[in-house]
């Protein structure tokens, strides 16, 4: 082979490694450019931070093209090594949240500063979203907790409320009792002397009066002031005897079951006529509505005749100054004993009034009406035998008091 024909083969190899490397060089360049087309912005800056280029993304990021960007300065730290948040302003809109890398590295053979900036704005409202719907989340949890909890609190103050009403309510009651135990104590020294000083004198005075009556014929107009001064006498020792039933202590009382029962309403038909004599118009207000077999056994009968005459007193006393004057006294038959009702078209009662009419000497009568023992010496003696009593009263409507009698063994 020829000298000429070697180096025209030479030649041809060498064209064909330029035209290889040619190529390889264009698909580098394609490579490259595609890359830094494509990728979040780039902009290269030089060592002065002043820009040289920036790539299509950068100039959507920043809102201005490569012409108006080149040649102006980044204005924002460069840290190698680290990503950086840092936010882009942008004319007439929302600023932007970017995460910006800085590398050096070597463009068009010269040092440069290779700077790529990724938006992370619409990452970060979502992280934000995220978080503040998890904060809401935890908030209405631990307002739901704190809502249970307070309603098991609120629950436990009410039971703690109730114990402590309940607890206040007892000591009101054992003051009750204190008191009333002292208001018998002191009435029990008082009643002592005045029944030895009352007791003798009015006896004596009721014989003289029933001596002079045996010996005056009955139309004497003194017979009839007699009579009067009689039924006073009389009146003055049931006050007397009120006192003492009041006083009597209630741990000493031993019921008596009668061995023959008490008519009830052949009782109440008694205790109308007595008192009708010194009230006129009594007999037709008081309406009787018992069964003719209704029976008591459980009390004495002089016990059963002192409460009827102060219910069925004090019912008249209200119904006096009405317009419609009507007193019921009503009895029914109960499992274990018999129940009885005074209802009175009267008045009716202020709850203060209610609240104390069963306070010893509390009345609101006139002076000489009352001694404010009647309705006090009816509660003790019907507790006494195992009964109750319980009082409704409407101001202008009127009062209905209704007692319980237990039955007894025979």
């Amino acid at each position: 082979m020829s000298s000429t024909e070697v180096v025209t083969g030479e030649m041809q190899k060498l064209k064909d490694t330029i035209e290889q490397l040619s190529q390889q060089l264009h698909e580098s360049e394609t490579r490259f450019y595609n890359i830094i087309t494509t990728v979040d912005a780039l902009l290269v800056l030089d060592k002065s931070c002043t820009i040289w280029y920036a790539n299509p993304a950068a100039e959507i990021l920043l809102g201005r093209g490569t012409e108006d960007l080149a040649g102006e300065k980044f204005d924002f730290p460069l840290i190698e090594g680290e990503s950086t948040e840092i936010e882009i302003p942008k004319a007439g809109l929302a600023s932007r949240t970017v995460d910006m890398s800085v590398a050096q590295a070597k463009w068009e053979g010269a040092n440069a500063y290779i700077v790529l900036m990724r938006d992370i704005t619409d990452r970060k409202r979502a992280i934000r979203a995220e978080v503040e719907l998890k904060a809401k989340k935890e908030q209405e949890r631990i307002k739901a907790r704190a809502a249970e909890e307070i309603a098991q609190k609120n629950i436990e103050l009410e039971s703690v409320n109730k114990d402590l009403a309940a607890a206040m309510e007892n000591l009101r009651a054992s003051q009750d009792q204190l008191v009333q135990s002292e208001k018998l104590a002191a009435l029990g020294r008082v009643v002592a002397g005045v029944a030895h000083e009352l007791n003798n004198p009015i006896m004596g005075s009721m014989n003289y009066v029933e001596y002079c009556l045996e010996r005056m014929e009955e139309d004497s107009p003194f017979a009839k002031r007699l009579s009067k001064a009689k039924r006073e006498l009389e009146r003055c020792a049931r006050i007397v005897t009120s006192m003492l039933t009041y006083c009597h202590n209630s741990s000493d009382y031993q019921p008596v079951w009668n061995e023959e029962s008490l008519n009830l309403k052949e009782m109440v038909a008694d205790v109308v006529d007595l008192l009708a004599r010194d009230r006129p118009g009594l007999t037709e207000e008081v309406h009787i509505v018992i069964p003719e077999d209704a029976t008591i056994n459980s009390i004495k009968s002089d016990e059963l005749r002192q409460i009827l005459i102060n219910l069925i007193t004090n019912a008249h006393d209200a119904v006096s100054n009405r317009e419609v004057r009507r007193v019921v006294v009503h009895a029914v038959p109960a499992p274990e004993g018999i129940n009885l009702t005074v209802a009175d078209t009267g008045c009716g009662m202020e709850e203060d009034v209610l609240n104390r009419m069963f306070d010893p000497f509390f009345t609101t009568k006139t002076v000489g009406r009352g001694s404010g023992l009647g309705m006090a010496v009816s509660q003790n003696l019907i507790k006494k035998m195992g009964g109750s009593i319980d009082v409704k009263s409407k101001v202008d409507e009127g009062t209905t008091i209704s007692i319980f009698l237990p039955s007894g063994n025979a």
